[in-house]
């Protein structure tokens, strides 16, 4: 057939190219995915997937049916949660004030008294004379009293008087004063609490202690006692003026500790208020009420519980901030592709495939647990809504994600879907877990995920480890009452990764591969397989650039794996790349097989045409034969837009005097390699063709000669639009000679045979470089 072009595959690759372009430009308005992916994932999340109504219940009246729990639930006690809330009212320590003032104003007190009383005796002229018995006169009593807490004796303004207010006796008082009225003085000991400690703060300060010793804190009365032995032990005074001193200290005790009755009620108030409402779990099965028992007001009251946990119908409220989250969710989905986008380091419009992803998993899994819920009452033991969500195969999108992206991305995709699931199922955080840890195994099984054979293993990797991670779960939250009910989530957390995984896995990955144009491995697997129409073709037609294909597959993965590019895409895209050549075969030196070189009949110009049709062609067998536009796009930009140097130069020595050959003219058509497998095929399509060239090849030979043909590449500029760094290209180079290497390795001799490989190289000259390929 070599290739030709048939009308029904011509109408297939108009059809598929129109829908590509269809898709990729729907794909391209990322707002509108984000208005109806946020629009979609809000319904989901306020609608609930299972409701619950008993109808009418009347307190005293016989109940119309069973009731009974059908779900496991849980409802408010507000019993319990009064209990609780009075528990911790009664944990907050009564709140205390401690008014470390009230020792600097006696001080200053004190001050002020002694500063008058020497102020009189100055203005009198007795400030320096000895001591006198006498009374203080009255003016100078009155400006001694006015400092002075009311009630003062006037017996300590004469003692004062006789002692001529001496700074020695003001610093014994003001010593006294301070030591009595720093500590810790309460009216009576009994206004403390027994056996509770006591919030201490002090006024107009942040710091505040717990205090449970109460033995340094005194009541008015043990205070004014330690007040008279001060009183007594104060030198300044004459032995029968140290009672007045007694009877002022006497005076100046007041409680420095208050209890503060309003911000201890604030406390308990708070406390209680950080109390959250109580739940009384209700499992499923429970029966409340069987048909026409009397309905207690408990019963009404739990049933109507029940039905509230479980709304059936859409508030207005929950679908605000249902709205608000679903928003969020999508919006922080947004910003990670646009990180990505600006390193280049994942496909464009992969905001749009990750939604439209997440959406078709979630619609999926909304379906499969609205079934599994109608049909709860028939699957003992699996009648649990919670082995029910076992069951499901959500991880599945994990593993597509992984097998369609990357594992970075389907890490992403993992954490975006499960949130919302988690919700969808009721708020369940331990779904949220479980779904996470079967979502990390299906991206780790989906690296090993090598053909769709392989999906059977991976599904059972999966199953394995949701089983073990609903043991766990179980077994941590106490979620299932008895070892059957763990058994039965096991199971069925087993069941849904090793069966549910494999047929959502298989069913959606060769959609999802044509929705989103994304070239998978277990696609690329497929395309490996020789005995691919388009490669058995080009394997009877030109045999010659089958083998080369072949060899040059496996320089570009080995290359590939060296640098960090796909190994797996470069070996595979290789076979395709001369499939153009299958239109001309003829005119390829590989394929002539001893006969005669036919470009020696055509002007070098027509010779430019025939080698640059073949990618073309090429390009044209690519889009007929189904394969994925990465492979088609490679078919060019192995050539890139490469000088036909043979061409230009016979161009340039045949043409007239004065003719200038336009290098333009030999080129071929491009573009320029985009990637770095497509500048890995430039490389190794060269390197193949130049290394049969080489006599005696050794690493030494072959290194160089791959040095000069990338430099020659490079100063063309063919690798100015792809990412491929010198670095890679140093791994490249050394990945080239090792493949070499092992392909021309030296042989020994064999004695009894002469091989007379001249003829055979006279017989190639004149054919240029790129027609040997």
């Amino acid at each position: 057939m070599k290739g030709e072009r048939t009308p029904v595959r011509s109408l297939a690759a108009r059809v598929r190219g129109r829908l590509r372009r269809l898709l990729d430009n729907s794909f391209r308005y990322e707002l509108g995915w984000f208005l109806s992916g946020t629009a979609v994932l809000t319904l989901l999340l306020a609608s609930p997937p299972w409701g619950v109504h008993y109808g009418e219940l009347v307190v005293g009246e016989p109940a119309p049916r069973d009731v009974i729990v059908p779900l496991d639930v849980e409802i408010p006690d507000e019993a319990g949660t009064s209990a609780l809330r009075e528990a911790a009212r009664r944990q907050v320590p009564p709140s205390y004030v401690f008014d470390a003032s009230a020792a600097l104003r006696v001080e200053h007190a004190i001050a002020e008294a002694f500063e008058a009383g020497r102020r009189f005796l100055e203005a009198a002229g007795q400030l320096g004379g000895a001591s006198s018995s006498g009374r203080a006169p009255e003016p100078g009593r009155s400006a001694v009293m006015a400092p002075l807490p009311p009630g003062t004796p006037s017996d300590f303004v004469d003692a004062c008087w006789r002692a001529r207010f001496s700074p020695a006796l003001e610093h014994d008082l003001e010593t006294a004063a301070r030591r009595l009225l720093s500590g810790l003085i309460v009216p009576r000991m009994d206004m403390l609490p027994v056996a509770r400690p006591i919030s201490v703060r002090t006024a107009r300060e942040r710091r505040e202690t717990l205090l449970s010793d109460f033995s340094q804190i005194m009541d008015i009365d043990s205070a004014r006692q330690r007040a008279q032995q001060m009183g007594a032990a104060i030198e300044g005074f004459a032995e029968r003026d140290r009672g007045a001193a007694r009877a002022l200290l006497e005076r100046l005790v007041e409680p420095t500790l208050t209890f503060d009755q309003e911000e201890t009620a604030r406390r308990m108030d708070e406390a209680a208020r950080r109390v959250p409402l109580r739940f009384a779990r209700l499992e499923r099965g429970t029966v409340l009420a069987r048909r026409g028992t009397p309905l207690t007001g408990e019963i009404v009251e739990q049933a109507r519980a029940i039905e509230k946990a479980r709304p059936q119908s859409l508030k207005p409220v929950p679908i605000a901030g249902t709205a608000m989250l679903s928003t969020l969710l999508f919006g922080f989905l947004w910003l990670y592709p646009s990180y990505q986008r600006r390193r280049r380091e994942e496909p464009a419009h992969l905001f749009s495939m990750l939604a439209l992803l997440i959406l078709m998993m979630l619609l999926t899994t909304r379906g499969l647990l609205g079934v599994s819920s109608l049909l709860l009452d028939r699957l003992e033991p699996y009648d649990r809504m919670e082995t029910m969500l076992y069951l499901i195969p959500a991880s599945a999108g994990g593993m597509l994600a992984g097998l369609l992206f990357s594992g970075r991305v389907a890490t992403v995709y993992s954490v975006f879907f499960s949130l919302p699931y988690a919700i969808i199922a009721g708020w369940d955080l331990r779904l949220l877990a479980y779904s996470l840890v079967t979502h990390f195994a299906a991206i780790y099984a989906a690296s090993q995920y090598r053909s769709r054979a392989a999906v059977m293993k991976a599904g059972f990797a999966v199953g394995l480890a949701g089983a073990a991670s609903a043991v766990a779960i179980d077994l941590a939250s106490g979620s299932a009452n008895n070892w059957q009910m763990v058994g039965a989530d096991g199971g069925a957390a087993l069941a849904g990764g090793a069966v549910g995984v494999p047929v959502l896995v298989s069913f959606f990955l060769p959609f999802c591969e044509s929705l989103f144009g994304v070239l998978t491995d277990v696609r690329l697997l497929e395309l490996s397989n020789l005995n691919n129409p388009l490669l058995s073709q080009l394997a009877a037609s030109a045999p010659g650039s089958y083998n080369h294909s072949l060899i040059v597959g496996t320089l570009a993965e080995e290359a590939a794996k060296a640098s960090g590019a796909n190994g797996l895409f470069c070996r595979v895209a290789a076979f395709y790349h001369d499939v153009g050549k299958l239109k001309m075969p003829e005119y390829f030196i590989e394929n002539l097989g001893g006969g005669g070189n036919p470009h020696e009949r055509l002007a070098p110009s027509m010779s430019a045409l025939v080698l640059a049709s073949h990618v073309k062609e090429g390009a044209r067998l690519a889009r007929e034969y189904g394969l994925p536009q990465q492979i088609v796009d490679v078919i060019p930009q192995h050539h890139g837009t490469r000088v036909m140097t043979y061409f230009f130069e016979k161009a340039k020595k045949t043409a007239a005097n004065g003719v200038h050959v336009n290098p333009d003219d030999f080129r071929y058509p491009g573009p320029k390699p985009q990637t770095r497998e497509a500048a890995i095929f430039m490389l190794a399509d060269s390197v193949e063709a130049a290394a049969r060239t080489i006599d005696e090849p050794n690493a030494e030979k072959f290194r160089a000669m791959i040095r000069q043909i990338s430099g020659r590449i490079i100063l063309d500029g063919q690798f100015d639009e792809c990412d491929l760094t010198f670095r890679d290209l140093d791994a490249i180079v050394e990945a080239f000679v090792r493949s070499l290497v092992s392909i021309y390795h030296h042989r020994v001799d064999y004695p009894t045979y002469v091989f007379d490989s001249e003829e055979r190289r006279k017989k190639s000259e004149g054919l240029p470089r790129e027609a040997r390929r």
